[in-house]
């Protein structure tokens, strides 16, 4: 059986020029920039995992996150992604140091394969701007 995982893109619609949030990895874990992601916890749904996983990974609440009916498989795993909407540019990130030491806003329409490196990373976030239609 396949484990899951979750997925989470943040954008950040409070300015003119809407804004995608990536984070990078520890030197432990391999030092690469990236969407939210993380395991779930016994009996959580996705849903309750992403709201989770972006928590904990940044202290940020959305204001929307929606399931974007994406999923891909990559060893033994299958990951579900979501995405998530903040209407109000945060004033601080709280980084969880055992996972990332540093976080970046990039306007949407500049962010490429390059920015990620996996390409399902990048792929998530194309399908997550497709459905918020920025």
């Amino acid at each position: 059986m396949l484990q899951k995982k979750v997925q989470v893109v943040v954008f950040d619609l409070s300015g003119e020029i809407p804004k995608v949030l990536l984070l990078k990895t520890n030197k432990s874990r391999g030092s690469f920039w990236q969407n939210i992601t993380g395991s779930l916890h016994s009996k959580e749904s996705t849903l309750s995992a992403a709201k989770r996983e972006l928590f904990e990974e940044t202290g940020l609440v959305p204001n929307e996150i929606f399931d974007l009916d994406y999923y891909f498989e990559y060893g033994d795993f299958v990951e579900q992604v979501f995405g998530a909407v903040l209407s109000t540019t945060p004033k601080k990130i709280k980084l969880d140091p055992k996972e990332h030491d540093d976080f970046k806003w990039v306007e949407a329409s500049k962010i490429s394969k390059a920015d990620y490196k996996y390409q399902s990373n990048f792929e998530s976030f194309i399908i997550a701007n497709m459905r918020i239609k920025i």
